[in-house]
C-alpha cells in the first residue's frame, strides 16, 4: 500500500508527465502535417516536372523535324542554284553566238519583233486611209521588214536558245526563291522551337532545385520527429509504470476495505446472535445482519 505522500507525489508526476505528453504530441502532430504540406508541395512538383520533360521531349522532336526538313530543302535549293549556275553559262555562251550573228547579219531585232512590225504596217494599210506615196512607202517598208524576217528564220534558232534558257533560269529561280522563303519560315520555327526548350529546360532545372529543397526539409522534419519520438516513448512508458503503481495500490485498497467490511460485518453477526441467545429484542439492522449469517448444516 502506498502512503498518502507517495500517492501524492505519483499523482503530481503523472500530471506532469501527461501534460508533457500533450505538449510532445502537439509538436510531433505539428511536424508531421508540415511534412505531409511539403509532400504533397514535392509530389506536385514532381508531376509539373514529369509534364515539362514530355513536352520539351515533344518539342524538341519538332524541333529536329524542322531542322531535319530545313537541310533537305537547303540540299534541294543548292540544287536548284547550281543548275541556275549552269543555265546561267549556257545562257552566256548562247548570247555571245547570238551577239555574232547579229552582228554578221546586222540583225539587232527577234523575228517575232520583225513579225509585229509587219502585222502592224498591214494592218495599217487595210485599216487607215492613207495616200497612195504614203502606203507605198509603207509597203516598202513591209518588204524591207519581210526581207530581214526571212534572214533572220534562217538564224532564228539563236534567239530560241537564248529566250528559251531565259525562260528556264527565270523558272527556276522562282523556284529557287520559294523554297528560301520556305527554308526561312522553317528555320524561324526550328529556331522558335528550340528558344521554347531552353526556356523549358530552365523552368526544369528551377523545379528541380525546388525539389531538392522541399525533400532537404522534409528530411529536416523526419529528423525532428526522429528526436523527439524517443523522448515520447520514454514518458509514455514512464507514464504507464506510475499508472501501474496507481492500479496496484488501488486493487490492494480494495482488498483491504474488503477484508474490513468482511470483519465488521462478522462481528454484528456476533453481537446479533448474542441477542438471539438472550431473547433481545432485535432492530431492523439486526434483521438485516441476520440475512447474511450463513444457515447451519443439519
Amino acid at each position: 500500500m502506498l502512503t498518502p505522500e507517495e500517492k501524492q507525489n505519483i499523482s503530481k508526476k503523472t500530471n506532469e508527465l501527461k501534460k508533457d505528453v500533450k505538449e510532445i504530441r502537439q509538436s510531433l502532430n505539428q511536424l508531421n502535417e508540415h511534412k505531409e504540406t511539403l509532400f504533397e508541395e514535392r509530389n506536385k512538383i514532381g508531376k509539373d516536372i514529369s509534364e515539362s520533360i514530355k513536352e520539351i521531349k515533344k518539342i524538341k522532336k519538332e524541333r529536329n523535324a524542322l531542322t531535319d526538313g530545313v537541310k533537305e530543302l537547303k540540299e534541294k535549293r543548292k540544287h536548284l542554284n547550281d543548275e541556275i549556275n549552269k543555265k546561267r553559262l549556257e545562257y552566256q555562251k548562247a548570247t555571245k553566238e547570238r551577239r555574232d550573228v547579229e552582228r554578221k547579219f546586222g540583225i539587232t531585232e527577234s523575228p517575232n519583233k520583225i513579225k509585229e512590225q509587219i502585222d502592224k504596217l498591214q494592218y495599217k494599210v487595210e485599216t487607215d486611209c492613207v495616200s497612195f506615196d504614203k502606203e507605198k512607202k509603207i509597203m516598202k517598208t513591209i518588204r524591207n521588214l519581210e526581207k530581214k524576217y526571212e534572214t533572220t528564220k534562217e538564224i532564228s534558232t539563236v534567239w530560241e536558245q537564248t529566250s528559251k534558257l531565259s525562260k528556264e533560269i527565270k523558272k527556276i529561280k522562282k523556284e529557287a526563291d520559294q523554297l528560301h522563303r520556305i527554308i526561312q519560315q522553317r528555320a524561324r520555327k526550328s529556331q522558335e522551337k528550340h528558344e521554347s526548350a531552353l526556356k523549358l529546360s530552365k523552368i526544369i532545372e528551377e523545379q528541380k532545385n525546388k525539389e531538392e529543397e522541399l525533400n532537404k526539409k522534409i528530411g529536416d522534419r523526419k529528423e525532428e520527429i526522429g528526436k523527439i519520438t524517443p523522448g515520447l516513448t520514454d514518458k509514455l512508458k514512464e507514464l504507464a509504470k506510475h499508472d501501474e503503481k496507481i492500479q496496484v495500490n488501488k486493487k490492494e485498497s480494495r482488498v483491504k476495505q474488503e477484508k474490513q467490511k468482511k470483519k465488521k460485518l462478522s462481528e454484528r453477526q456476533h453481537e446479533v446472535q448474542a441477542k438471539l441467545k438472550n431473547g433481545e429484542k432485535l432492530t431492523t439492522e439486526d434483521l438485516l445482519v441476520m440475512q447474511t449469517i450463513p444457515e447451519e448444516k443439519e
